[in-house]
């Protein structure tokens, strides 16, 4: 656990640099010299490190069980839902083209 923190705070490190000190330096470089490689790389360091944050912050999401627990009882009634619906449509499909058929002439 505690190395998943060190993980997490150097991830937030990584994008705090990228924002504040890797682009601006980055578009400075591309303003003077027009290479503009330095802002893409920290642009994909900032990207990599908020995908990293925001897939550990899911995953401790997800691994909380109150929430996990209501996700699976809303998946439970979701799948309900749609079996129910889909029966449905199975007999109300073929009775609405008898009437359109009905209603065409």
């Amino acid at each position: 656990m505690a190395t998943r923190r060190i993980e997490h705070a150097d991830n937030v490190q990584e994008l705090i640099e990228a924002v504040t000190f890797g682009i601006p330096t980055g578009l400075a470089r591309l303003v003077i010299t027009g290479d503009a490689e330095r802002v893409r790389k920290a642009g994909w360091e900032a990207y990599d490190a908020l995908v990293r944050i925001s897939t550990e912050a899911t995953n401790q999401l997800y691994a909380n069980s109150p929430f996990g627990d209501s996700l699976a009882v809303r998946t439970r009634w979701r799948c309900i839902g749609a079996a129910i619906s889909s029966g449905a449509q199975v007999r109300l499909w073929p009775q609405i083209g008898a009437w359109l058929r009905e209603h065409d002439r």
